[in-house]
This record gives structure tokens, sequence and C-alpha cells, in this order.
């Protein structure tokens, strides 16, 4: 355990290293880029210039991806490093000679494997880590970037002030060097999880026809890039105006990109991980078309450069913070397979639609608008508002993606492992049996022991045996007959009268024929029947007889159920007969028995309630988790399984599954006591999305503590050989 903590540290430190240099690059690189540019072309020609990038960035991104589903991020990556680093020293050699030129090559190259590098590396981070641990330290990794940017920006800036554009190239190129250690490190990492799925797609396109939640990331992905484009271009707009061109300009750029940078390495340290944790993914997401909107409202109120900074600043720093962290942890369920040509495609290549799209959108704007800034405005706000109402409706598509996690045959579900009725009832049956009746048959089969003498009359509950009963009479409370008659015809008992003393007679061949013969409902027979329940070798018939009266027996079988003073192994029998009937009397005392002292009988209301035909009140089946869950943290399960607390938690799932998705929650489940730290990882990140906010406290510190089951669960005969084996 130990070990595979040191190694998931040093993958965390590797992850945020590798974020941190290509960022760092990509920061320099965009300033270095905006500064030559604009210092050698018109303004006018920026959104061209934006369109064609994206147009380039587009193609790139189809290559990239069939790449990476080819060959894998792990393979790819340090050969695109060492291709950009090869790129940028010949931007070193150009810049001086042709300015204008190298403002055009440097351009698309940033637009050709700027975003495609930070991509890769987040898909190679993605394939490293379970969701639940990627929720956990996506906010570090993530922190590593935005360092990086902060110390690109910081380069630049230093260097722009210096005049040194052709010296920020070759610092660009070391540090796409710098990025291979960490990349070979986490590709090592990557080929020791579990294999990628072996089905073929043939395209990213593919993929997320496939996967509608993939779809809409994708949907989001385009209005996101679509209201950045307008940001920058209307910042673009205001800096040109103020600031001379030239070194500066790549200052100014440099600067911003910093504070950017500095800014979120502060949101991420003390919020993206509170922020996930108790907004989850949709939530955090959230946050960027908010922080738009906001801040453009503030921009159309104060049209002023710096109002223009803050606009985009804010744009800048929710999306390399907050929403960085949730968009990861959004592809950590897709199967890699299919993750590695869809992330890459969505990332830089819808990105780079949804930048064209905003470039158009600039273009048909600037020369037939007087008031272009203010109107290119609103359309961001517009695209904000429409990110978010898609940024909504991914929490159900990503708690869908977990589930088919859970569901790709990584975990596969055995009949023991299902929460249904059906599966589990032998089961439960089998775990609480009657551990006195076990030990009495033991010491029957001791040398020496002498087999029991024929029971007694079983006694009724005044104390006296049924013998010593008059043959005509009936005990006060067991007839309606008027206490005169009752001793009116002693040598004719009644038909009634014969058939309790048949059940009752210990005589498991007379009490049977009665059960299985056409025995018609008699209030005086109920509570005879329902002790039989009690009896291994009657049971089944006594459930028979009473499913065979149905209504007529309901509410005798509801009290003995809330009796607790009534033997344990009647009352979580009492359920199977429950189940099958429709009348709401039963589904309330089946609620009821949720929250008995015994485990079996709680769990047995459990299973009859899966077979009700209307669901159970939510609030009373939460409530009743919410006790199983208290009583697993205090280690205080009452019979079978006490201080057990995996008895609670079990019965907890059992409960959820009334009121979520039950073959989910067996697999989520069902990976837990597995051995499989992706498999555990992902059902921890399932249950943490779909538990209830007031249930989530108590449930996850008890569902990680739940480890792989010592062995397979035993039945009957082999507790019984097993204890036989140990008597002495």
């Amino acid at each position: 355990m130990g070990d595979r903590r040191e190694q998931a540290r040093r993958a965390v430190w590797a992850a945020a290293l590798a974020s941190g240099a290509t960022v760092a690059q990509l920061v320099g690189a965009k300033a270095a880029r905006d500064a030559l540019f604009l210092s050698h072309h018109d303004l006018a020609r920026l959104p061209e210039m934006m369109a064609a990038a994206a147009g380039l960035s587009l193609v790139a991104a189809l290559g990239a991806a069939r790449a990476m589903a080819a060959w894998g991020p792990a393979r790819v990556l340090p050969v695109a490093l060492i291709g950009n680093a090869a790129l940028f020293s010949l931007q070193w050699a150009l810049v001086t000679r042709a300015p204008a030129s190298a403002g055009l090559a440097l351009y698309l190259q940033v637009a050709l494997l700027g975003a495609t590098l930070t991509a890769g590396t987040w898909a190679l981070i993605n394939e490293c880590f379970d969701p639940h641990t990627a929720k956990r330290v996506v906010g570090r990794i993530a922190m590593g970037g935005t360092a990086g940017g902060a110390i690109g920006g910081l380069i630049g800036y230093a260097l722009g002030r210096a005049g040194g554009i052709s010296v920020m190239l070759l610092v660009l190129a070391a540090l796409n060097l710098a990025a291979i250690a960490p990349v070979r490190l986490l590709g090592g990492r990557a080929r020791r999880q579990p294999p990628a799925d072996r089905v073929r797609t043939r395209s990213g396109f593919d993929v997320i026809h496939a996967h509608p939640y993939l779809g809409k990331l994708g949907i989001m992905v385009v209005l996101v890039a679509i209201t950045s484009a307008l940001l920058d271009f209307v910042m673009s707009a205001r800096v040109i105006a103020r600031i001379p061109k030239g070194p500066e300009l790549m200052a100014f750029f440099a600067l911003f990109h910093m504070g950017v940078g500095l800014s979120s390495f502060a949101v991420q340290a003390l919020g993206t991980r509170a922020a996930l944790g108790r907004l989850g993914l949709a939530g955090t997401m959230a946050a960027l078309p908010l922080g738009v909107m906001g801040a453009s409202a503030l921009m159309l109120g104060i049209p002023h450069l710096i109002t223009a900074v803050v606009a985009r600043g804010t744009d800048a720093l929710v999306q390399t913070s907050l929403y960085r962290a949730a968009y990861e942890v959004a592809y950590t369920p897709v199967p890699r397979g299919q993750k590695r040509p869809a992330k890459m495609l969505i990332d830089v290549g819808f990105d780079r639609i949804g930048t064209a799209l905003g470039s158009g959108i600039v273009l048909q704007i600037l020369p037939r608008v007087a008031d272009a800034e203010r109107v290119l405005l609103v359309v961001a706000v517009a695209t904000a508002v429409a990110s978010l109402i898609t940024i909504l409706q991914l929490h159900r598509g990503y708690v869908a993606a977990l589930a088919d996690s859970l569901r790709r045959g990584a975990v596969r579900l055995d009949a023991k492992d299902a929460l249904d009725a059906t599966t589990r009832r032998t089961l439960a049956e089998t775990a609480a049996l009657d551990r006195k009746k076990i030990l009495a048959s033991i010491e029957r089969l001791r040398p020496g022991s002498t087999p029991p003498s024929t029971p007694p009359p079983p006694v009724d509950p005044g104390g006296d045996t049924l013998a010593d009963l008059p043959p005509d009479g009936r005990e006060e409370g067991f007839g309606s007959a008027p206490f005169s008659m009752r001793f009116a015809q002693p040598d004719e008992p009644s038909p009634a009268q014969l058939a309790l003393a048949d059940l009752r007679s210990g005589d498991a061949a007379r009490a049977r024929a009665r059960l299985t013969g056409d025995e018609r409902f008699d209030p005086d027979l109920v509570a005879a029947v329902i002790g039989l329940l009690g009896n291994d070798d009657l049971s089944r018939d006594a459930l028979r007889c009473l499913r065979g009266w149905g209504d007529l027996a309901l509410p005798e079988l509801c009290c003995a159920l809330a009796d607790h003073d009534l033997d344990a192994v009647i009352r979580r029998r009492i359920p199977r007969v429950l189940e099958s009937l429709e009348d709401p009397r039963a589904a309330k005392g089946l609620l009821d028995a949720l929250f008995a002292d015994e485990i079996e009988v709680r769990r047995q209301a459990a299973f009859a309630l899966q077979r009700q035909p209307s669901p159970p009140p939510r609030e009373r089946v939460l409530a009743a988790v919410e006790l199983e869950l208290r009583r697993g943290a205090a280690g205080s399960a009452a019979a079978e399984g006490a201080g057990d607390p995996a008895a609670s938690v079990e019965q907890a799932v059992v409960l959820l599954s009334l009121v979520l998705e039950r073959e989910p929650l067996s697999l989520a489940y069902r990976a837990l006591r597995s051995g499989d730290d992706v498999q555990r990882g992902t059902a921890l990140e399932y249950f943490e999305n779909v538990l209830p906010e007031a249930l989530r406290s108590h449930a996850l510190p008890l569902l990680a503590r739940l480890g792989p089951r010592d062995g397979p669960r035993r039945d009957a005969a082999t507790l019984r050989a097993k204890l036989l084996e140990t008597r002495s």
C-alpha cells in the first residue's frame, strides 16, 4: 500500500512538472506570437489569422487524435515536444531577417502544436489516475500548469522589456525539451494501468457519436472557445489603441498571462478541491460562464481598457483553474481506447472550431456595425449563457459514464453481488443461520451422544400443552365462540381445533399435511402458521400457506413483524410473504421493519420492498440509509454481523437501490470489494455523485474503508462442514 502511494505521489509531481513546462511554453509562445504579429500586421488581419490558425489546428487535432489512438500519448508526446523545439529554433533564425514572415509562421506554429501539446499532456495524465483519485489530485496538477504559465509570462515580460523576442524563442525551445523527462515518467505509469479497450474505432467522431455525453462536452468546448475568441479580439483592439507596438506589446501580453497564471494558482490552491467536492463537476465548470457574464456586463457598463482586461482575464483565469480541473476529471470514466482519439479531437479540434466561429462572427460584425465591440460583448454573453445550459446537463451524462465504466467487464457481477431480492435472498438466509441450531447439530454428532428424544408437545401461550386442552374447547383469544359453548360438544372438536392441533403437534408430517392441503383461512390458525416460519423444515410450506391467504393474514403478519420479542428467524421470513401483497399496509410494515434491531430483518424487508409495485417513500428510505451508516460508523450492527461495519454499509447500499438505479450501485459496491484500485476509484466517484448530499459525509469514509473480501462467500453446507472440522 505504501509503495502504491509513493508511486502515485511521484506521478502527481511528474504530472505537475509536465503540465507546468507545456503551459509555460504555450504562454510564452502566445505572448511572442501576439507581439510579433500585431507589431508587423494590421489589426484587421487578426480575425482572418485566427480563422486560418483554427483551421490548421483542426487538421492537426485530427492527425493527433489518430496518432494518440494508434500509439498512445506516451509515445506521441516526446516526438511532438522535440519537433516543437526544433521549430522554435527555426523561428529564432528567421525573426531577425524577416520579422513579418516570422510573425505569420509563429502564429501558425502555435496553432499547429501549442494546444495539441497541452491536450496531449492532459490526455496522458488522464490515463494515470482513476476518477476518484483524479478529483483529489487534479487541482495540484493544474497548479503546476498555472505556475508554469506564470513563469512563462514572467520570462516574456522580462525579455519583452529588454527587447528579446528572439531570445524568448530559444527559451521556448528549452522548455519543450525540459518537458520530455516528466512525460516519459508518466508514460511508464500509464503503461502499468489496465490495458486499453480492444474495441477499435475509426476516429474520434465515431466515439463522440456513440457517447452523447462526449457530444455535450464537445458543444460546451465550442461555446467556450467562441466566447474566448470574442473577448480576446475586444481586448486586443483596446490594447493596440493604447500600447506601442514591438517589445512593449510583448511585455504587456506576457504580464497579462503572468497575472492570470498567478491568480489561477491562488484559486487552485485555495478553492479547486473544495469546489469539486461541494459543487461537483457541473457546478465547478459553471463558474466559467457565470464569471464571463458578470465581467462582460461590467465592460458593457464601463467601456475601458481595464474592464476589457478584466473580462478577458476572468475568462482565462477560470478556464485555467476551476474549469480546467473539472473538465479533465470529466474524461476519467471514458475507456482509454476511446478517450485517446475523442479527447484530442474535442480538446483541440472542437476548440479550434469554436475559435474559427468566433473569428467568423468578428469578420461579419466588424465592417457592418458602428459599435462593433459592444455587439461582440453581447454575443459573448449569449454564448456564455448557452454554455452554462450545456454544462448543467453534463452531470447526468457524467454519472452515466461512470456507470458504463463499471459495466465494461473489469468488474463482473456474480449472483451473490447483485442487490436485488432474487439473487441475494438465498445468501441472506444462509448467512443468518441460527448458530445455536448448528452447534446443537454438531453436539448430536459427537461420539457417545444420544439422539434427542421425541419433542414434547408444544406449549400454548397460557402454559398448557395442547394435550391438556379440552378437545372441543378454545382458549380465550383463539376463537369467537361464546364461553358457554366451548364445552358443549367435548367429543367433537371443530375443524379449526383439529387443524390447530396438527400445526402445533411437533409432528412435521401432520403439520405439512395441513400447510399443503387446501386449508381454508381461519384467523385462529394464522399465529400458528407464522410460528412455523421458524422451523427450517416447514418454513417453505408455511410461506406458501400464508401467501395463499393473502390480505386476510396481513394484520397478523404486520403485528408479528413489529414484535421485537418474537424470534428473529420468524421475523426475517415474514417479508417474503408481505412482498407478494399489494396492500399499502404491507409496504408500511416493511418500511417500519427497516428500522428493526436485527440486520437480517432489515435486509429481508429491503429485499421485499424491491418487489413492491410502488416505490417506497424516498424520505423514509433515506432515513433508514442514514441510520445504517451511523450503525456502520459506530460498528454496532445488531444480531448477525454485530460489530462489522461492512454489514450495515452493504445494507445501506441495498436500501439505496430502492431509490437509485440498481445495477450501477451493485457494480460500484462490487468494485469497492475488489482489489482493483482503478475500479475502486471509479466506484467511489460514482457514489460521490449519486449520493444525496445529506448522506455523503457519512457514507464516503465508510465506503472508502471497504476492502477486498477475504474469499468467496460460503453456502450453508460449507459453513456446517467447517464447524464440524473445528468441533474439537
